[in-house]
């Protein structure tokens, strides 16, 4: 249920006062929104990212998930982009690592 309360809220863009274009600000949301405390002493992993396509440019944010996966355009061997953090849940106030990557084109993300 953990789950699939925080899909919605990233998917209908419900957290309170979120700029959902700031992966840092909706990490932050996350933790202010499901404190261990308050769902059964559970937490959760998240990678956040909004590309924008006139710059190709990509901001992303992790919380106790691993970085993305990209496969760049020649390369057989992926390279990790974005950041690691601490998971959802534990850590109220924080402000997430935005790492910013330029994706040419014909780049894939894993």
């Amino acid at each position: 249920l953990l789950a699939s309360s925080v899909q919605t809220a990233l998917r209908r863009q419900t957290l309170p006062d979120c700029d959902f274009a700031d992966p840092a600000a909706v990490l932050a949301a996350l933790d202010e929104t499901f404190p261990m405390d308050a769902v059964h002493d559970k937490f959760f992993t998240v990678w956040y990212g909004v590309y924008d396509v006139t710059t190709r440019t990509l901001r992303s944010a992790a919380a106790g998930h691993h970085p993305a996966l990209a496969f760049f355009p020649g390369e057989s061997t992926p390279r990790e982009i974005g950041s690691r953090g601490l998971m959802i849940g534990i850590t109220r106030g924080r402000r997430a690592e935005v790492t910013r990557d330029q994706l040419p084109p014909g780049t894939r993300l894993c």
